[in-house]
């Protein structure tokens, strides 16, 4: 009886250890930091973005895109896009390796101007401000090139429509048909 109970102990210490074990290696899986320099570039972008700073984000793009999307239009529509909003903050939830590249999942928190919504709630809000807190989740896309990292897609959050990846990782504008 007295083995018997050592048998369960052990089995059950066995179960826990595995699980903690399997839990920390899902919980490093998904880190950041399993890619060394990465947080730091997606901290610039993003600093960069804060500030509207669209030749920097353009220069932070896979060489592909930068060659592809002209500067003038991606400014252009960018500081279009931007106008009225703020990014107040953003939070890698999670990095999963996708083929060479690292898919981040994130959650981002923004002011957007009350004339984002359309009208019909807006006008169910009954407020007098001009803008709201808005939290949404976007993928960015990263990929280290000769030893620097270069973003596909930085998350378009509804309105920075060229943060989508506007050219494919087979060097072709997305929408541009097969040769």
């Amino acid at each position: 009886m007295a083995s018997e109970k050592h048998y369960v102990s052990y089995s059950i210490l066995f179960l826990v250890i595995a699980g903690l074990a399997i839990v920390g290696y899902v919980w490093w899986e998904t880190r950041v930091e399993r890619y060394p320099g990465l947080s730091e570039v997606v901290d610039s972008y993003y600093g960069y973005e804060q500030a509207n700073n669209w030749l920097k984000t353009h220069s932070m793009r896979v060489p592909v895109y930068q060659e592809s999307v002209p500067l003038s239009g991606y400014i252009s529509s960018m500081e279009k896009g931007a106008k009225g909003w703020e990014l107040l903050n953003y939070e890698i939830v999670a990095a999963i390796p996708e083929d060479n590249r690292v898919k981040l999942y994130m959650k981002f928190t923004e002011i957007a101007p009350i004339s984002h919504l359309p009208k019909e709630v807006a006008k169910l809000l009954k407020t007098n401000e001009s803008e709201y807190t808005v939290e949404s989740e976007d993928i960015s896309i990263w990929e280290k090139i000769n030893g620097k990292w270069f973003a596909w897609e930085t998350g378009v959050r509804s309105h920075l429509y060229m943060n989508i990846g506007l050219v494919a990782p087979n060097k072709r504008l997305w929408r541009q048909p097969p040769e």
